[in-house]
This record gives C-alpha cells, sequence and structure tokens, in this order.
C-alpha cells in the first residue's frame, strides 16, 4: 500500500485510506487492483441524505478504498434517478463538498 498521493492531495482521507487497507488485508484482496464507481441515487427521497452530508461522507471513503485499489486518484460518480444518469468525478484534490456542487448540477 502507498498512500502518498493521498498524503500529499487529500491527508483528511488518510486515515479511511489505512482503514480500507486494513479491511483489504483481512479479506485477503490486498495488492488486488481495480477501477472504483460509485453509483449514486438521485431521486427526491435522497435529498435529506444529500443535505445531511451523509452521502458525501461515504463518497469520501469511496474514494478512500479506490486510493489502495486505483492509483489514479478518480472515481467516476453516476447520479441515477428516472431521468438519464449524470456523469462525474470526485478526486483526491476537488473531492471536498464535491458531491454536494454535483447533487445541485443535476437537479
Amino acid at each position: 500500500m502507498n498512500l502518498t498521493k493521498v498524503e500529499r492531495q487529500a491527508p483528511a482521507l488518510l486515515e479511511p485510506a489505512r482503514q480500507a487497507s486494513q479491511a483489504l488485508v483481512r479479506t485477503g484482496l490486498e495488492g488486488r487492483r481495480a477501477a472504483v464507481y460509485l453509483v449514486l441515487d438521485h431521486d427526491s427521497h435522497m435529498e435529506e441524505l444529500y443535505e445531511s452530508f451523509a452521502v458525501q461522507a461515504f463518497a469520501e471513503r469511496v474514494l478512500a478504498l479506490s486510493a489502495n485499489l486505483d492509483d489514479d486518484g478518480t472515481v467516476p460518480v453516476i447520479f441515477s434517478s428516472g431521468r438519464e444518469p449524470f456523469l462525474e468525478e470526485i478526486r483526491l484534490d476537488n473531492y471536498r463538498g464535491r458531491i454536494g456542487q454535483l447533487h445541485t448540477q443535476v437537479d
């Protein structure tokens, strides 16, 4: 596990990235490579979760996990609702508050 990029670009995600690394070790998945995508429901019943930053916190944990599986520091985010899906991304250098920004763009 080399989390130098996380430490340099997103130090607040360093501890969640370490926790993700430990979980991967416990499950025998350390050293595996995989692309990580995040698909978020964007229907009105999710509004409270976006406003309370619960979805933002979840996205940050997914980004921390991806730092262990895919070293590009980017997670594509797909907002799914009754309309056409909206695709964007969060990165180590732009993740803070990004889900809320994207959430308002989709509306």
